[in-house]
């Protein structure tokens, strides 16, 4: 037989002896007819509770499947490898689904030895999240969605976990970010920042373990229905039997979030509120009182908008119907300043009494109005201007080109009308005071005279007082006495200070007021004190008023 595969030759190894430098051959002879031996070993690989996928890197490498068989255990998942060069080898089990990979493994194969490795795979178990998904609805404008419960659980006992929102998720949180199995989470969502629409994410719930992390997806619903806004959110009407309607309100309507088609309407006769458009919006609200007997009515304006969540809204409306007022009474016309019975033409009057306008009011222009607080005055037949009203007091001018004599006098109250009569005489001066004592005046500085701001012997004031009477120079009631020329009284006035005559520089009406006149007077050189002065004209004197005078420096 011919030996193909044996050695037929000597081989000769050299050993070096690092000692001696020397050399020392050895022969190592192999016979024809021998053969070479190359050190092998056994390799197993087990893996439960099924068949799986491995590999196995060493001196050799190996990658294969378990496969079902039956040994003297009884059945296993093996695969097996025999003539195996020998050293390290180290497995790497490969990824089953639903299962927990088992680590990779090293083993020294020697020869003629056997190496088993064995990879158990162990299920991930019972891990849960519950409820597995999440939804919130929020309406805007309206209660935010409350908190939400999430139950973590995971077999074999407590395992360590991170749960988090999956990427920028600002609207979305949960809480505790840290925590172990089994424990709960609590979801919270922040939608105030939202538009309306739909919003989806994901609370991720990793494990520190082999377990695969858990999603939990969150769905938002964010609603705009729109709210509905009126301001004022009432009204309230007032009314005086017999008496003009109160003027109508005004309701503003507006809607969070979008537009809406509103309509408006009241629910009795006397209230008329009726609207519709889109908003923003305002309606008139207005009352007809006429015919309703005294007293409080209550009633509501309706406001529907389409779509709204508020809607129908309601406005509510009370009105307050007063009896009708009895006609002016208890009147006295007197002077303007002095409070005398007597008055003048083109000066200014006062009416006492009862029941004379419907409610106060001041005049703000000038020509001045000749209704005012609802009332109204007639002298001698002629409608005259009013400088204030008030239901026990009206100021007015009397007529510029009035005679003398008695005269009647109307005062309307806007429902009904009384009479009384007035003295008008050539000339009924009356002075003006200040706090009921003092002297309506101004010092030479233009500043205002009184008690602690005395005017100096030899200056000039200013005094102002009215009845002064016919002037100079034609001007109209309800006229303002003119910038570019003076208007004199006809009849020239005489003033005493302390009972002595006083240098008078000027009388007549002050320019660009009506009925309104001044004096210019020279102080006479008193000592200082307090005296008082008094104006005739044409015999009738005024009242009198304090001048305070101080010391000359």
């Amino acid at each position: 037989m011919r030996a193909s595969n044996f050695f037929a030759s000597a081989i000769f190894v050299s050993l070096v002896s690092l000692a001696s430098q020397a050399q020392t051959p050895v022969k190592l002879a192999v016979e024809p007819g021998a053969r070479v031996v190359t050190p092998t070993g056994i390799i197993n690989v087990y893996t439960s509770p099924f068949a799986a996928p491995f590999w196995l890197v060493g001196p050799a490498s190996y990658s294969g499947e378990t496969i079902y068989t039956f040994s003297f255990a009884g059945p296993v998942w093996l695969w097996w490898k025999s003539d195996c060069p020998i050293g390290t080898y180290t497995i790497i089990y490969g990824a089953v689904p639903g299962y927990i990979t088992p680590p990779s493994q090293t083993f020294v194969l020697s020869a003629g030895n056997v190496i088993s490795f064995s990879g158990s795979y162990e299920s991930y178990g019972f891990r849960s999240a519950s409820p597995s998904a999440l939804s919130f609805t929020y309406q805007m404008g309206q209660a935010l969605p409350q908190p939400q419960v999430v139950s973590v659980v995971t077999p074999g006992g407590s395992q360590q976990f991170t749960a988090y929102p999956y990427g920028n998720v600002p609207w979305l949180s949960v809480t505790p970010a840290f925590a172990k199995t089994p424990t709960s989470l609590l979801v919270t969502v922040h939608p105030e920042a939202l538009s309306e629409g739909t919003y989806q994410a994901l609370i991720m719930i990793s494990f520190d373990q082999n377990y695969q992390p858990l999603g939990v997806p969150v769905t938002l619903v964010v609603l705009a229905t729109p709210q509905l806004q009126v301001t004022p959110t009432s009204l309230s009407f007032s009314y005086q039997a017999g008496g003009s309607p109160p003027d109508g309100q005004k309701l503003y309507i507006s809607s969070l979030y979008k537009n809406v088609n509103v309509s408006v309407s009241s629910s009795v006769g006397w209230l008329n509120a009726s609207a519709s458009g889109t908003t923003p919006l305002s309606a008139t609200a207005w009352v007809e009182p006429n015919g309703l007997g005294a007293g409080t009515y209550y009633a509501n304006i309706t406001i529907m908008g389409s779509s709204a969540a508020n809607s129908p809204m309601t406005v509510p409306v009370t009105l307050v119907v007063a009896p009708a007022p009895a006609p002016p009474a208890n009147m006295a016309v007197v002077n303007g300043a002095s409070m005398d019975r007597m008055v003048a033409p083109c000066s200014i009057a006062t009416i006492f009494g009862t029941n004379l306008a419907q409610k106060q009011a001041a005049a703000s222009t000038s020509p001045l109005p000749f209704t005012l607080g609802g009332a109204s005055i007639k002298v001698n037949g002629k409608s005259v201007p009013l400088f204030f009203a008030s239901p026990g007091q009206l100021n007015f001018q009397i007529h510029c080109n009035i005679n003398s004599g008695l005269f009647q006098v109307e005062v309307n109250n806007g429902i009904a009308s009384g009479w009384t009569t007035v003295q008008v005489a050539p000339a009924a001066p009356g002075l003006f005071l200040w706090q009921d004592r003092w002297i309506a005046a101004q010092n030479q500085d233009g500043t205002v005279h009184g008690e602690y701001n005395p005017a100096k012997p030899d200056s000039v004031v200013t005094v102002y007082f009215t009845g002064q009477g016919l002037l100079d120079h034609a001007i109209s009631m309800n006229q303002p006495a003119p910038m570019d020329q003076l208007m004199r009284p006809l009849i020239k006035p005489t003033v005493t200070i302390n009972g002595q005559e006083a240098e008078l520089l000027f009388a007549g009406l002050t320019p660009g007021s009506i009925g309104l006149a001044q004096l210019n007077v020279r102080v006479p050189d008193l000592p200082p004190g307090e005296y008082p002065m008094v104006v005739t004209m044409n015999g009738v004197s005024s009242n009198s008023a304090i001048v305070c005078i101080g010391e000359e420096y």
